[in-house]
């Protein structure tokens, strides 16, 4: 005869029970609960070209369901969302997409062109899901997708047309084809043909590639290569919101990276420098906070 175990469970039982009791809970908030939510992403880059569509991809723990439900069902952002071909990812039974999109926080949206191309400057991550930050995120992403394809489509019309060869540019750079997107600004920068003005316009557009570039290795925790390139920002950027942008941005990287020192000395320049504008008080909250925390 088996005895039966009447005991109560152990904490780290208890805890796992609770967990499954949550996620069940949660299981009805899901946006796959929706109609027209794919679950695998590959399915919706291939229905994105044949369709010339874009592609949403929210990737969400279970316990974030129920609080992210009630952004996804809100008629202004369902508005936009029903424009894109929509995917939801369940990181904590699929974790090897957390990899292959270079995704720590959840929950996190991304938003792809119908080439399967990120639009990097539209992540949403790091911080609680709001429907009006959503909103505009997939408006201005919309926009950003229509007015690109029109440029693309009119690229071997305009080779010889250094502004237009900036926009085209600016939105490679938006997709993460940084070498590319580098070459063509070079090229327009060497031409004799370009105007002092448009010169001055790529050489900005190139250290805004830099920095773009940079952000990523930041929230991914590869802080050397982030300072790196924050370095060649600094050396070239003019006085500025930029040069004051990048600054604090290189002081935080630094003091994540584990150099305090460094990190510290930089942003407590800009905490005494009246010409930092915003930077200045970002500064000083950014080093209270590390320094509070421990």
């Amino acid at each position: 005869m088996h005895r039966i175990d009447v005991s109560f469970p152990t904490q780290r039982s208890f805890a796992a029970f609770i967990t499954l009791f949550t996620v069940a809970a949660a299981l009805a908030f899901t946006p796959a609960a929706q109609a027209g939510w794919l679950s695998d992403p590959d399915e919706a880059f291939t229905q994105a070209k044949a369709e010339n569509k874009p592609v949403l991809i929210y990737l969400y723990h279970p316990l974030s369901l129920k609080k992210d439900a009630p952004v996804f069902s809100n008629a202004l952002v369902s508005k936009y969302l029903v424009q894109f071909i929509m995917v939801q990812i369940n990181i904590d039974s699929h974790g090897e997409y957390a990899d292959r999109f270079d995704v720590e926080s959840f929950p996190t949206v991304l938003m792809f062109d119908s080439q399967g191309r990120e639009l990097l400057p539209y992540r949403y991550e790091n911080e609680d899901l709001k429907r009006t930050r959503l909103t505009e995120y997939m408006k201005q992403a919309l926009k950003n997708i229509e007015e690109f394809s029109l440029i693309e489509s009119e690229i071997d019309r305009f080779q010889d047309k250094p502004e237009f060869m900036i926009r085209y540019a600016r939105g490679l750079r938006d997709r993460g084809e940084f070498g590319k997107a580098d070459s063509i600004l070079q090229k327009v920068i060497d031409s004799s043909s370009t105007s002092a003005e448009l010169k001055d316009t790529a050489r900005e557009t190139q250290l805004s590639l830099l920095i773009l570039q940079a952000t990523r290795h930041f929230y991914s925790h590869r802080y050397d290569q982030c300072i790196d390139l924050l370095q060649r920002v600094v050396a070239k950027a003019k006085d500025g919101d930029l040069l004051n942008q990048t600054k604090y941005f290189l002081g935080m990287a630094y003091w994540e990276a584990g150099d305090k020192r460094k990190g510290e000395s930089i942003l407590k320049k800009m905490s005494g420098d009246s010409k930092a504008g915003i930077f200045q008080d970002m500064a000083k909250r950014y080093m209270d906070e590390k320094n509070a925390s421990g």
